[in-house]
């Protein structure tokens, strides 16, 4: 019985979650922009997770100001639903299509390697 309400709730999120996740891809893409924007040096990188983090926070307070996102990374945590390896693989495509980007893994954690093309 429990097993079967879990399934329609889960059901009932799904549409929410597959609109979470396009949002929050187009927000990572923009706030990858203005990293690029600001960055000094010709290439930067920075973790998918802490990508994740910044579209989410962006998403939610609609801004892609660098300082607030960071300002705002210990307050705000994505959902459940979008930080696991699907959307992950969905990043670094979506990364891939729009940047000139290297997908590195240091250790346990996956690194976008930003080349600016000057």
């Amino acid at each position: 019985m429990a097993v079967q309400s879990l399934l329609a709730v889960e059901k009932e999120r799904t549409p929410y979650v597959v609109e979470l996740k396009k949002e929050v891809l187009k927000k990572t893409i923009e706030v990858c922009k203005a990293l690029l924007k600001s960055a000094r040096s010709r290439t930067f990188s920075i973790k998918l997770k802490t990508l994740i983090r910044y579209g989410y926070i962006s998403y939610v307070r609609n801004t892609t100001d660098i300082n607030i996102l960071k300002g705002l990374m210990s307050r705000l945590y994505p959902p459940r639903e979008i930080v696991n390896q699907h959307f992950y693989r969905e990043l670094e495509k979506a990364l891939r299509e729009n940047f000139n980007v290297k997908i590195r893994r240091r250790g346990s954690h996956r690194y976008a390697v930003f080349v600016k093309s000057s």
